[in-house]
C-alpha cells in the first residue's frame, strides 16, 4: 500500500500518510501537491471523529518521533498547521507537542484525534524529529467508513 492509497473495512476508511518514512520531511509551504488528497476519504460528510494513527515499520533502540499536521486548502491557496497554540512552531504538533515514544520495545504506536481534516484538502504529515536505530514510521489518517 502507497502514500496515498485508500483502505477499507467494515467500520473504517484509511488514507496512507507517511511510508516507511526515516528521516525528517520538512515543511510543505508552497507546493500544492505535498501531501494526500483527502477529498475521496472525506466526500460526502465532515466527520469529527477523524483520528491519525502512526506505527514504526522498522527500528530499534530508544525509537521517538515527533510530527506535525498540514492542512492545504485550494480556496486559501496555502498550507496551514492544524491545531492551536500560542507559538506558531507549536501549532498542529501531534501529542501535545512531545515526541512519540515506544510502546514496547521497538514499537511506536499512537493514536490521535484529528479536529477539522474535513475542511482541507490535502493533508501532509510532518516528522520534524527522529530518533533511534533505523527507525521508519508509518502513519494514516483514518474515519468512519459511513463518511462516503
Amino acid at each position: 500500500m502507497a502514500v496515498g492509497d485508500i483502505t477499507q473495512t467494515q467500520q473504517t476508511k484509511s488514507i496512507k500518510l507517511l511510508e516507511a518514512a526515516t528521516a525528517a520531511n520538512g515543511v510543505p509551504i508552497g507546493t500544492p501537491t505535498a501531501g494526500v488528497s483527502v477529498g475521496e476519504l472525506l466526500k460526502g460528510a465532515a466527520p469529527a471523529d477523524a483520528v491519525v494513527f502512526i506505527a514504526s515499520t522498522a527500528g530499534s533502540g530508544a525509537m521517538t518521533a515527533t510530527f506535525k499536521v498540514w492542512g492545504f486548502s485550494t480556496a486559501a491557496g496555502a498550507w496551514a498547521p492544524l491545531g492551536v497554540d500560542a507559538t506558531a512552531a507549536s501549532r498542529g504538533l501531534l501529542n501535545g507537542g512531545s515526541a512519540v515514544d515506544e510502546v514496547s520495545t521497538d514499537a511506536i504506536r499512537h493514536t490521535e484525534p484529528l479536529a477539522c481534516a474535513w475542511a482541507f484538502d490535502r493533508l501532509y504529515l510532518e516528522i520534524t524529529a527522529i530518533g533511534g536505530t533505523a527507525t521508519a514510521v508509518s502513519a494514516w489518517l483514518v474515519v468512519p467508513a459511513t463518511v462516503a
